[in-house]
């Protein structure tokens, strides 16, 4: 198992150096591009939703006790789950 691991390491390296031989950076940069782009849009999402769903959720809890504390759980849950919904898509 370990040595497969440094098997697709060596595999990378490979590629990397025949990208670097044969000058196709043009066809790996719009990608390259594209999920820089869309991990952006997509965590920047889970930045600015996470305090509206967190208050969602946080309003489900039906005691004062310990609501300061739940809200924060609940806006981190919410940004979590942002992300996954975000990165599945």
């Amino acid at each position: 198992m370990i040595k497969d691991l440094f098997s697709g390491i060596a595999a990378y390296k490979k590629a990397i150096t025949l990208i670097f031989k044969e000058k196709l950076w043009g066809y790996i940069a719009i990608p390259i591009l594209i999920s820089l782009l869309l991990a952006v849009a997509v965590f920047g999402s889970a930045w600015g939703l996470s305090d509206d769903i967190g208050s969602v959720i946080a309003s489900w809890y039906p005691l004062e006790w310990g609501s300061e504390t739940i809200l924060k759980i609940s806006n981190v849950f919410g940004g979590l789950l942002v992300a996954i919904i975000g990165v599945l898509l």
